[in-house]
């Protein structure tokens, strides 16, 4: 989870505290929202620790079950459709640019190459995994591939370009590792609710851009809803 929502009633709560104690709390609620580590305090923030850890335990829950709610929504529009006529049909992002009848052969060569990394290789692959895009079924078949496709380029691309600017290895695997099948969902909900007047220029690096933002994009979207 990636946005905290803090209430401004727990100020009130925490007046008791010095600003070291509140220092360690409040940095104690980040890691477990973040990471779910459990901390060891020092002092008297442990007693304020029970009513933060709820609210974030609370958040975390709505936040997943909006993710599967997406999922559930966008399984539903897709079974709703008809069958594609031909490939091109099939994919959210193909048919939107001339010349994009194969939209995965159109993704890039890697820049670093399997086999340079085992150990970058082997978690790779556990994250996609844990994705479990193996759960998509027709149509959505070709968006899964697709995705998979994407991610791989961008796990093992020096840089990537998201909004006219270059983002390096290190952040792009940072935002890969945080993906969740709800995020993989709310990226398939978009792609479908694109207008027929909408135009992608390049399906390739919409579909990277919207990789790398399903993160932010869907705590916000989660907040808004809130």
């Amino acid at each position: 989870m990636k946005v905290l929502q803090v209430y401004t009633d727990f100020a009130d709560a925490m007046e008791e505290l010095n600003d070291a104690e509140r220092g360690r709390l409040f940095m104690a609620m980040l890691n477990y929202a973040r990471s779910g580590a459990r901390p060891v305090f020092r002092g008297g923030e442990k007693v304020l620790w029970p009513v933060a850890k709820g609210n974030i335990d609370k958040q975390i829950q709505a936040y997943h079950e909006r993710c599967e709610t997406n999922r559930r929504n966008a399984a539903s529009r897709y079974e709703s459709l008809p069958e594609p006529a031909n490939r091109s049909e099939s994919h959210p992002i193909e048919g939107k640019e001339k010349d994009k009848d194969n939209y995965i052969n159109t993704l890039p060569s890697f820049v670093h190459s399997p086999g340079e990394d085992p150990e970058a290789d082997r978690e790779l692959e556990r994250m996609i995994d844990r994705l479990q895009l193996h759960v998509y079924r027709g149509s959505e078949q070709s968006f899964a591939r697709s995705v998979e496709s994407a991610i791989r380029v961008m796990w093992y691309s020096n840089t990537i370009k998201v909004n006219g600017r270059r983002i390096g290895q290190g952040a792009v695997r940072s935002v890969l590792k945080e993906l969740t099948i709800g995020h993989v969902d709310f990226i398939l909900s978009r792609l479908r609710n694109m207008l027929p007047e909408d135009k992608v220029v390049n399906g390739q690096a919409y579909l990277i851009s919207c990789i790398y933002n399903a993160p932010s994009d869907c705590s916000v979207n989660a907040q808004r809803e809130a």
